[in-house]
């Protein structure tokens, strides 16, 4: 935010807002309605400090006590997992080590040459099952298979263990049968199917993967277990396995994290209301002590404004308010303003006269430019042998294009349009001296290439600023319909003949002031009934919309042929709507100059 005259200028959102303010008073109002409310008078939802940092520190405190409960979940995860495991396999390799390896192959043998006597057993398995299972009802008969048995239901019992099984894994089949359930009741049969996948077989490895499963009667159960036997060739793995209940350890775990993460969310309350009392103190009631005096200062403003004393107390006084360094910057900063202001008040007004005085000084400059320019509307009234229409918009208050059009004797038009660099006074200013010498040039009885000639050489004669000017200037013989024209450096003009619309490239000479000796060229154009000829200046080719694209002659040529045979003045009207739709929004930055002519 800025001060500049009586303007109060505020730079936000990358965008740039002026508001004109009629006095001091007003101004300083208006800064302070800024800062409580958005551009546009719409309303900031304010809050108190302390009621926001209590907000958001009881925030944090719940999110990071969520984010304490996740991780920790997660890492206990990994870990007990790790436990699960290596007490399954501690059990099952106990039971390995105790187990006669030969008696092992021998159930393995024994159960995977039922297997292979089945025609499809996974179809007679899923189809039939008491017949599948039929085949290995002789199994568990055996007197060393229930010897096995009750070892490993003795073992089982001794451990954490709900479950001990010795089972066989095909991986390339990608199913596996039990062989034995090591539990006196409701035991898995012998024969019983169950799927091998990623999930608990690890291919590259060979062994046995540890998973997650849900039981009726134990909840969660981890599994795992090691290998007793292999026949790669074959295919076929053995394996012992033990079920390890996990809803103890869980249970304990998960009330301790929920003990620990409400500890946590009270403690950060506790330190947040803490640091809330703290911000409070120690910068809440300084702003508040700030924003008083700037209430104060508001109040009394216009009375000190009225005298305009040089050595006037400050409202805001230089005492630190606030062990916050913060705090104090900002009270130093009101100090500062308030002197700026002070000594802006006392310049506010001579300034703003000044402006008054320049702006009526561009307002008569404008209307002294406007009136150097020929009237467009009828300005040939009893000839009905054409029809002409002009029009100029300057980028600022007073601008550089001009047009001119008169009658050099009765037979003959004089057509001028010209573009000088620059904008403002300086084009103006330049811009009324080449109008008159060019007019007086043209009068005088010079061709155009002559006029443009003798134009340049006294231009270049006395150009100290080295300004310059682009003409185009045409003397049209109005009974003979033909047009002689000649061009300084100016835009190709556009020539309807017929139903259409063209650009006409003419023969292009240097501009005026640019050096001195320079020749022109005349070129001649025989014309008819319903011809038309636009001019213009760069202004209309070179507006640019938003995405900085410019109008250019292809979309003027468009603009043109949209409806060719209107009248010159609705001629000239639909192009500047057309250039005005094309811009939008985005600022003139050019002046805006067309001249039309129709012979008739």
């Amino acid at each position: 935010m800025c001060l500049k005259a009586n303007l109060l200028i505020i730079y936000k959102r990358d965008k740039i807002y002026m508001k004109a303010c009629s006095s001091g008073l007003s101004l300083l109002r208006d800064i302070i309605g800024y800062m409580k409310t958005d551009m546009g008078d719409k309303k900031i939802r304010s809050v108190r400090l302390t009621d926001f940092v209590v907000k958001m520190i009881a925030f944090n405190a719940i999110i990071l006590g969520g984010l304490i409960l996740a991780v920790s979940y997660l890492f206990f995860y990994r870990q007990i997992t790790e436990v699960y495991d290596d007490v399954a396999r501690a059990i099952t390799g106990e039971a390995a080590t105790q187990l006669d390896n030969e008696l092992i192959k021998r159930f393995v043998d024994e159960c995977d040459s039922i297997l292979s006597s089945v025609d499809d057993p996974l179809n007679a398995y899923n189809n039939d099952l008491d017949s599948y299972l039929n085949h290995y009802k002789a199994v568990p008969e055996e007197e060393d298979y229930i010897k096995m048995q009750r070892f490993l239901e003795d073992l089982r019992k001794g451990t954490e263990a709900t479950e001990i099984d010795f089972v066989i894994m095909y991986p390339e089949r990608e199913y596996g049968i039990y062989v034995m359930d090591a539990r006196d009741v409701a035991a898995i049969p012998c024969g019983e199917m169950f799927e091998v996948s990623s999930k608990n077989f690890d291919k590259k490895t060979k062994l046995f993967k540890g998973f997650y499963s849900r039981s009726k009667y134990f909840g969660i159960l981890r599994t795992d277990g090691v290998l007793i036997y292999a026949d790669k060739s074959a295919g076929v793995y053995a394996y012992l396995t033990a079920d390890i209940p996990t809803s103890k350890i869980n249970d304990r775990f998960i009330s301790f994290i929920i003990s620990s993460t409400l500890a946590a969310i009270i403690l950060a309350i506790v330190v947040c209301l803490l640091i809330a009392y703290f911000i409070k103190k120690n910068m809440v009631k300084p702003i508040m002590h700030i924003s008083d005096l700037a209430e104060k200062y508001a109040e009394g403003y216009e009375e000190r404004s009225l005298k305009h004393e040089d050595n006037v107390k400050l409202v805001f006084g230089d005492i630190p308010c606030s062990r916050i360094t913060e705090a104090n910057d900002l009270l130093s900063s009101m100090q500062k303003m308030e002197q700026e202001i002070n000594s802006y008040i006392k310049n506010l007004d001579t300034v703003t006269r000044e402006q008054e005085r320049i702006r009526i000084e561009l307002d008569t400059a404008s209307a002294i430019q406007a009136a150097m320019l020929p009237d467009a509307t009828d300005p040939f009234p009893g000839r009905d042998e054409f029809e002409i229409f002009a029009s100029a918009k300057a980028a600022k208050e007073v601008g550089g294009d001009f047009y001119d059009f008169f009658l050099i004797d009765e037979d003959h038009l004089g057509l001028v349009i010209a573009d000088v660099s620059g904008k403002g006074v300086p084009a103006a200013l330049f811009m009324m001296a080449c109008k008159i010498i060019i007019k007086n040039l043209a009068i005088a009885g010079l061709s155009p290439s002559k006029t443009l000639m003798k134009a340049n050489e006294q231009i270049c004669s006395n150009n100290k600023e080295g300004m310059f000017v682009t003409v185009w200037f045409g003397i049209l013989s109005i009974k003979e319909k033909k047009l002689v024209a000649s061009s300084a450096g100016h835009e190709y003009p556009f020539i309807k003949k017929g139903d259409r619309f063209d650009i006409f490239k003419d023969p292009h000479g240097i501009i005026l002031g640019g050096m001195e000796g320079v020749k022109y060229k005349d070129y001649e154009i025989e014309l008819e009934k319903g011809d038309t000829i636009l001019v213009y200046t760069d202004g209309v080719v070179e507006a640019t919309d938003k995405d900085k694209k410019m109008f250019g002659s292809k979309r003027l040529l468009e603009s043109l042929n949209k409806e060719p045979n209107l009248d010159p003045k609705a001629l000239i009207g639909h192009v500047i709507e057309d250039v005005n739709a094309f811009v939008g929004d985005e600022k003139q930055f050019d002046d805006l100059t067309m001249m039309c002519i129709r012979i008739d």
